[in-house]
């Protein structure tokens, strides 16, 4: 993909038949302001897909964990309820962030609140990227393997 919008007008197309639809964040986002929200709610499946810029200067794991329930909150996702599964796409220029280790960055227990359950780093200028995802995901795999095969990601094995 070689720009931002083009990238989300693909992602847009390849969820819709997962059930994931953009929508507008139903809260302000703060921090993460221009964050695009793929959203699907039922009533047993609260799933989310984030796509937003990586601020220069931040590592991914670290950002995208201090953000989980900004983004969570933003996307409808209430405490106490049911967790939210959330996949994070975060764009960027940085070669240092496409190179970071990503595999401590992804939450692996279910906290019963909002899981990082993937985190993808991806330029969209030069098509690079990498990903990692957290194991046992039954459900969220088919997902996530979407993501990164838009993306041209080899995910690690569950």
């Amino acid at each position: 993909m070689s720009t931002p919008n083009a990238l989300l007008d693909h992602l847009d197309a390849i969820l819709a038949p997962h059930g994931l639809h953009r929508r507008p964040p139903r809260r302000p986002l703060g921090e993460v302001e221009g964050a695009t929200l793929f959203v699907k709610k039922s009533f047993n499946v609260n799933r989310a897909v984030a796509v937003l810029s990586l601020p220069p200067g931040q590592a991914p794991g670290p950002f995208a964990q201090a953000h989980k329930y900004t983004l969570g909150r933003a996307v409808g996702y209430l405490p106490l309820f049911y967790a939210l599964g959330l996949q994070v796409v975060l764009l960027t220029s940085d070669p240092h962030a496409l190179s970071a280790d990503l595999r401590g960055s992804v939450d692996k227990f279910d906290n019963q609140r909002c899981v990082l359950q993937s985190l993808f780093v991806y330029d969209p200028a030069s098509g690079r990227g990498v990903g990692t995802r957290t194991w046992g995901q039954v459900f969220t795999g088919r997902v996530q393997e979407t993501i990164a095969a838009a993306l041209g990601v080899q995910l690690p094995r569950r």
